[in-house]
């Protein structure tokens, strides 16, 4: 078990959405948080370049901008 753990935690690091998806059983089931769900309201600060792609994106957030549902 270790290993597969070790595993999902290098890809998460990694590797590719796709990569961390392939992980996962087709019927697998996440719950995160654990317990029900949360808004979480965060202020995002992006730039863009001249064709109105982002170039960057960040989030900021703390305990203030959750809220348990």
């Amino acid at each position: 078990m270790e290993g597969f753990v070790q595993r999902y935690l290098d890809t998460v690091a990694d590797g590719s959405a796709d990569d961390v998806a392939a992980l996962y059983a087709e019927d697998a089931t996440l719950e995160d948080p654990v317990g029900g769900g949360m808004r979480i309201e965060p202020i995002e600060v992006m730039s863009f370049n001249g064709d109105g792609q982002i170039t960057s994106m960040k989030a900021y957030w703390g305990p203030q901008n959750i809220t348990q549902l």
